[in-house]
C-alpha cells in the first residue's frame, strides 16, 4: 500500500516525534540522576545530554521561532 502525504504533513510529524523523543531523553536523564545521587547506579550522562541538545538544536532549526519558543517555556526544567 501507498499513502502520500504533504511535505508539510511529513515534517509535522517528524517535528513531533523528535519533541516525544526529547521529552523521553528528558524523563531518562532525571531518572539515571535520581539513581546516581541515591548511590543505586553511576551511569555517566554525558552521552544522554549529548543526545538531547542535538536533538533540541535541530528542533531550533526546523521549527518556526516563536513554537519553538513556545515548546522550549514549556518544557524547562
Amino acid at each position: 500500500m501507498f499513502i502520500q502525504i504533504s511535505d508539510e504533513y511529513a515534517h509535522d510529524i517528524i517535528i513531533t516525534k523528535l519533541q516525544e523523543d526529547w521529552l523521553d531523553i528528558n524523563d531518562d536523564i532525571k531518572m539515571i540522576s535520581a539513581m546516581n545521587r541515591a548511590g543505586e547506579t553511576n551511569i555517566s550522562l554525558d552521552k544522554f545530554y549529548m543526545v538531547r541538545n542535538s536533538i533540541k538544536t535541530v528542533l531550533r532549526y526546523h521549527m518556526e521561532e516563536d513554537l519553538f519558543e513556545e515548546w522550549e517555556d514549556e518544557t524547562e526544567d
